[in-house]
């Protein structure tokens, strides 16, 4: 261990005004937590569910370091990245704990947070990126993903505080998406690029794909961020979408559902009937639920089965109401044993009717026959789509397939209900 006592802070308002809201510290395997008492008296509460929202010390259960703050930790990607920093900086990795990364992220957190201790060394950047420099991060990414050699780490480990197994990087662009920064500038918007792979299910084909299946929800009706694909002069098709947690300098409080009620997002932890049940708890409207048993429907009949915690998120803007925010990483993913992460009040795959109907009327959804044909509809665009953009023949045959295997699964539920 480095460090064993974090400051945490809170950004609000549109100048990002930096508040401290709590401590954690850490004595030997357990985490101890503490709020402010003055963020207590005026701020909003940014986890209801876990903690006490009340002064004194307490612990998350089994002792872990709060989940709400753990929202804020890069995945895969990220967190392979962080681990080569540490190892060049000669520290043990088996020593780092959850306030070093935390600590280590710093000012570069998802969402409205951000930490330090009185060791920081939290890595920084002055660097003004070109838009030419684009596809110099997209082959330095790939290359340190498929564990080749890179010259520029330090980018990349400035850029990759998203989470997600996927190389990605966190950019400023230009509102004509022609000139990009590591850093913030004045009329630059927030984005998120994800890099070309080599050994993902889709291999290249994996930025133009979840460009098609971010057009075909937007068609279903269901919420977006902007998204845009980038196409380089190395033929790299990435594919972007706007930051919902950043609006000029404002920084957007995110929480997933992970981080809100501590579901694991690694296996198997989640049922729609938790995500209706929690988002009307938290937004107390059924347009918001309803968006939710769309979402559903879309990721039962598009084989988005990577539906787990942590790509569930909800915003609390500074007074503290919360809304479900634009669905992301929308996109082709069967599971291995071909069942959902997140389960249809139970069953893995093929919910039967009568469950879609309680799930339907639980999410206040009294035209769950309706919903479930403009998703239908929009998910059939896919050959058409594909075909348009060029994906490559194999790709288009195995996701057609598994569409029209899935459709073949479910379709007693194109029934009144």
């Amino acid at each position: 261990m480095t460090i064993d006592f974090l400051r945490v802070y809170r950004h609000f308002g549109t100048e990002a005004e930096k508040i401290f809201l709590g401590r954690v510290v850490c004595r030997g395997e357990e985490y101890f937590f503490e709020y402010n008492s003055r963020y207590l008296l005026t701020r909003p509460n940014p986890s209801p569910f876990l903690l006490r929202f009340s002064s004194g010390v307490q612990q998350e259960r089994n002792g872990r370091i709060p989940s709400f703050l753990l929202d804020s930790l890069p995945d895969g990607w990220g967190r392979l990245l962080m681990d080569r920093e540490f190892r060049r900086q000669s520290i043990p990795i088996q020593a780092v704990t959850d306030i070093d990364r935390l600590c280590y992220v710093g000012d570069r957190a998802i969402g409205a947070l951000s930490f330090d201790s009185e060791n920081n060394n939290t890595a920084t950047s002055e660097d003004i990126l070109k838009f030419s420099d684009l596809p110099l991060l997209n082959k330095s990414a790939h290359d340190f993903y498929e564990e080749e050699s890179t010259e520029i780490l330090k980018s990349l480990n400035n850029i990759s505080s998203s989470g997600g197994s996927r190389p990605k990087g966190n950019l400023f662009f230009s509102k004509d998406l022609t000139q990009c920064s590591e850093n913030f500038q004045n009329d630059y918007e927030a984005w998120i690029v994800k890099f070309k792979t080599s050994s993902t299910l889709l291999s290249s084909e994996e930025g133009v794909c979840e460009y098609i299946y971010s057009l075909m929800s937007k068609n279903a009706g269901i919420s977006t961020a902007d998204f845009h694909l980038f196409e380089l002069s190395d033929h790299s098709r990435l594919f972007s979408t706007k930051r919902f947690d950043r609006d000029g300098l404002r920084r957007i409080f995110s929480a997933s559902i992970f981080g809100l009620i501590g579901a694991d997002w690694r296996e198997p932890s989640l049922d729609y009937e938790q995500i209706i049940r929690l988002c009307s708890a938290l937004t107390k409207s059924h347009d918001q639920t309803k968006e939710v048993f769309r979402r559903m429907i879309f990721n039962l009949f598009s084989g988005n089965q990577d539906d787990h915690s942590k790509n569930w998120n909800f915003l609390q803007n500074d007074l503290g109401n919360w809304s479900l925010s634009p669905a992301f990483d929308t996109t082709y993913s069967p599971n291995r044993i071909s069942e959902h992460s997140t389960s249809f009040k139970g069953y893995g795959k093929k919910p039967p009717k009568q469950t879609i109907a309680e799930l339907a009327k639980l999410s206040g959804e009294d035209k769950p026959h309706k919903t479930i044909t403009e998703v239908l509809d929009s998910i059939s665009q896919f050959p058409s789509l594909a075909k348009e953009l060029a994906v490559e023949k194999s790709v288009q045959k195995e996701i057609t397939k598994t569409l029209n295997d899935l459709y073949q699964q479910n379709k007693e539920l194109l029934g009144n209900l």
